[in-house]
């Protein structure tokens, strides 16, 4: 809903849900995620027109990182249930982390579905993180096991700027055909989480994503060469590899150079 309406520049606090075919306001039982999708074989209750299947893609999507999140949170983390799991600093923690992966869900959908990031996301990726540095100061948080957060603000800014300036500069050199404007902003508001080691592995890892379904796309789909791959979800999914792995493959690639 959110990202139809942001897209749409509709109001999404409020106002009901509608379809988008007919027009007809949709009630509960028609707003269920995943479920209400089955139980009427993917059409409208009433007109019958068939509901696009990225939105309930969209909804498991949401679903399997929302129970990761809590998954890591409850049984993963180095958080205990007798110690720190219901402490401030560690709820805050797991609250900047859910803010975070929501944008990122918003902004892989948006830019897949519509090709557009709303400037608003990428505002609110960085404003999540300068909200997280300036309490991590104040209050001292240091969660080791989560390094990638807790460098010196100075590596998290040369990180951004150096992804900008990068993005930027590819942008104007193919003459805006590589990427969309929107990709340079998206790329510096991702690069701020990281070090600037982590953000080379985000954007290789990106390009070697977009590289491998465009190949996909043409081979398999016959797809020409000028047919247009929203880059955004590749940066979004090579953000997340980083912050996941990231560490785990600049040490083996450093282990590479040692043979």
């Amino acid at each position: 809903m959110i990202i139809d309406r942001v897209i749409r520049d509709e109001q999404f606090i409020k106002g009901r849900s509608h379809c988008e075919s007919c027009g007809h306001e949709l009630h509960l039982k028609d707003l269920i995620p995943l479920l209400s999708f089955i139980w009427l074989k993917g059409k409208c209750r009433y007109c019958h027109a068939s509901i696009p299947k990225i939105l309930p893609i969209t909804e498991l999507t949401v679903a399997i990182t929302y129970a990761s999140i809590f998954y890591w949170y409850l049984y993963k983390s180095s958080f205990s249930i007798t110690s720190t799991l219901l402490s401030i600093d560690s709820l805050f923690f797991l609250l900047f982390i859910l803010i975070l992966f929501t944008l990122l869900i918003l902004i892989f959908f948006s830019d897949l579905r519509y090709k557009l990031i709303p400037d608003i996301y990428t505002l609110l990726l960085v404003v999540n993180f300068i909200i997280f540095a300036i309490i991590r100061v104040l209050f001292n948080l240091d969660f080791a096991e989560y390094s990638v957060f807790f460098t010196p603000i100075i590596s998290h800014v040369i990180s951004a700027v150096s992804m900008l300036i990068f993005f930027a500069a590819l942008f104007f050199i193919t003459r805006k055909k590589a990427l969309g404007e929107g990709d340079i902003y998206l790329s510096g508001a991702l690069a701020i989480y990281l070090t600037f080691q982590l953000s080379i592995i985000m954007w290789f890892g990106a390009f070697i994503l977009g590289s491998v379904v465009g190949v996909f796309l043409m081979v398999v789909y016959k797809k020409g060469r000028k047919y247009m791959i929203p880059f955004g979800p590749f940066l979004v999914l090579g953000f997340i590899v980083t912050l996941l792995w990231g560490n785990q493959i600049i040490n083996w690639y450093l282990s590479l150079l040692h043979y």
